[in-house]
């Protein structure tokens, strides 16, 4: 543990996992992570009054409560090695502006992040499956989440659910992944007619802009309504998997071609169309249904 100043307004606390919630200084500003720590004690930072918290890649978990009631942290930047957050971990951080959320983490508490009322915005990572009552709840200025089609249970309580209870300024949902996705089907131009398709089987509950996917139907948020979300966005998820695969097989037939024109043994100008191999469409309709992809 090391604690200096480095400026006369700014008090560094270097946290090795070992100390205690009395080992912080009261007018603590700057929190950096040693790089062994592993998991953050429960309520270890609990009302701690620093503007910014340095994480080290290797953290695995936040413990329950550990950051609550920070009242002057801005920023979260979460490392990628992080598999869990506990429940109330961020809650009433008041001021939070942004979290990042990366890849690979797994499980967020209930209420951990809830009455952040200057949060704006928060994408939850395909690698989270389930989502918790209150995860959110309380955010004020939360607009937009961006969400994915592998969340497998949201949870409610006896008193209905609350994962985005009192989010006032909600405006959508995005699927990002998904969107993404559907961009490069569109820009390879064979495809478009992808689009029609979508719009017959994306439901009242899911918009489309372009290549953009959204909801700004789901509140106020009910299981049920995401169940019927879920159910359109794998057939969604289905629809975009076959013209991927149909895309990739024209890949393969590009790599064959330029493979027979590169052994070609020809000291003269050579004709493409000659070695162009192409692979029969009932031959792609058979790979695409031994795949079990149809529509």
């Amino acid at each position: 543990m090391s604690n200096k100043k480095r400026k006369t307004t700014e008090v560094e606390f270097e946290y090795t996992g070992i100390e205690d919630t009395s080992d912080v200084p009261s007018d603590v500003t700057i929190v950096r992570f040693h790089s062994s720590v592993t998991e953050v004690g429960d309520l270890m930072f609990r009302h701690c009054k620093m503007n910014e918290v340095v994480f080290n890649e290797g953290l695995l978990k936040i413990g329950s409560g550990s950051f609550s009631l920070c009242s002057k942290l801005e920023h979260i930047n979460l490392p990628s090695t992080l598999i869990e957050i506990g429940n109330e971990a961020f809650c009433a951080c008041y001021n939070v502006k942004s979290v990042l959320l990366n890849e690979g983490l797994e499980t967020i508490g209930m209420a951990a992040f809830a009455s952040c009322s200057s949060l704006e915005s928060i994408t939850i990572p395909p690698t989270v499956t389930e989502i918790r009552d209150r995860t959110f709840s309380g955010c004020l200025g939360l607009r937009e989440v961006g969400l994915h089609e592998g969340i497998q249970k949201i949870e409610s309580s006896i008193y209905g659910f609350q994962m985005f209870g009192g989010c006032s300024s909600l405006e959508r949902f995005t699927f990002l992944n998904l969107s993404t996705r559907l961009d490069n089907i569109i820009q390879a131009g064979e495809y478009v007619d992808v689009e029609d398709k979508i719009d017959n089987i994306r439901g009242p509950f899911i918009e489309r802009r372009g290549s953009e996917l959204f909801s700004a139907s789901l509140t106020p948020w009910r299981v049920d309504i995401w169940k019927r979300v879920k159910e359109a966005l794998g057939q969604i998820d289905h629809l975009i998997t076959y013209y991927e695969l149909r895309e990739a097989t024209t890949l393969l037939e590009l790599a064959m071609w330029k493979s027979k024109i590169d052994q070609a043994s020809t000291n003269g100008p050579i004709n493409g169309d000659e070695y162009r191999i192409d692979i029969p469409g009932p031959v792609k309709n058979n790979i695409l249904s031994y795949l079990n992809f149809r529509v």
